[in-house]
């Protein structure tokens, strides 16, 4: 009999143990989406955030696929990622926007993806993997990607305009 959820990811502590990432995978794959809740979320973002350097022979793209099957497990993606950014939750953040989810409460997923850059908690390898998911988001018009761009213009032209409003002040004063 599989173990739950719960219980094969209090066991786990091994992503190189043939036997433990068996069971993690039968758990995951037993998952019924629709009774997952941030307890879930938690515990299954919380295994990338352990073994931050490792895929589990690739079955960690189980939990991907668990989670994006779920409902509402989108603000704890971003809280994982805030915490503590690697491969597979930054990835999720991408995937995301690739599937046209631009914001979550209100917070655009484009600038969490860029915040990584910043984030001590980040090896300089995900600092590069989120990088260029913003670069590609950017190339391929994310809406994200061009309203702060747009922003950015704003900002740059706004300065601009400022500068000449006060030296032609100091210049026009003397």
């Amino acid at each position: 009999m599989p173990l739950s959820l719960t219980e094969a990811l209090g066991r786990f502590n091994d992503p190189h143990d043939e036997g433990q990432l068996r069971l993690l995978d039968e758990a995951v794959s037993a998952v019924d989406s629709k009774a997952c809740g941030e307890r879930e979320f938690r515990a299954l973002l919380g295994v990338f955030e352990r073994f931050p350097e490792d895929d589990g022979y690739e079955v960690f793209w189980s939990i991907v696929h668990c989670l994006e099957a779920c409902t509402g497990y989108e603000q704890t993606l971003i809280e994982s990622v805030t915490r503590c950014p690697v491969e597979f939750n930054v990835l999720m953040i991408n995937r995301l926007l690739n599937g046209g989810v631009g914001q979550i409460n209100n917070q655009p997923l484009l600038s969490v993806l860029v915040s990584v850059s910043s984030n001590p908690a980040a090896t300089a390898e995900v600092k590069k993997s989120a990088q260029r998911f913003v670069e590609y988001q950017e190339k391929r018009g994310c809406a994200d990607a061009q309203s702060a761009s747009r922003w950015l213009r704003r900002r740059i032209a706004a300065t601009g305009q400022l500068l000449r409003w006060a030296t032609d002040r100091y210049w026009s004063s003397g």
